[in-house]
């Protein structure tokens, strides 16, 4: 759910056209993501409050950036070509420590799973 929260802007990039359809399909993109977004931290809180804080610290770390990057990419020309539909490395988040936090304690708690299986 984070990488699909990470890729808002170029969605946004791709997508959007000016128009009030187009304006009302990336709120509700905007709108889905996010309410997923707080449905795993919840679910994540509730499985291990140790995953659910690396979680949450993940997604604030995206989060810091994400509106400003999903702005630009509104304030960018819209896609006039099929080739301009691939944008390149435009928006990058710092994420990396954060990232690698919360995936050590999800393996380390998924490696119990394992054994029962």
């Amino acid at each position: 759910m984070v990488e699909r929260y990470r890729q808002l802007p170029y969605t946004f990039l791709r997508l959007h056209d000016e128009t009030p359809e187009t304006r009302a399909n990336l709120a509700e993109i905007l709108g889905d993501t996010q309410k997923s977004l707080s449905f795993y931290r919840r679910w994540l809180t509730l499985e291990s409050t140790e995953i659910g804080a690396a979680y949450d610290n993940l997604v604030d770390k995206v989060r810091e950036r994400n509106s400003e990057f999903r702005k630009d990419a509104l304030s960018r020309p819209a896609p006039a070509a099929d080739v301009d539909i691939e944008a390149g490395y435009l928006y990058t988040f710092d994420d990396r420590a954060e990232r690698l936090a919360c995936i050590k304690l999800m393996r380390k708690n998924l490696g119990l799973l394992r054994n029962l299986l």
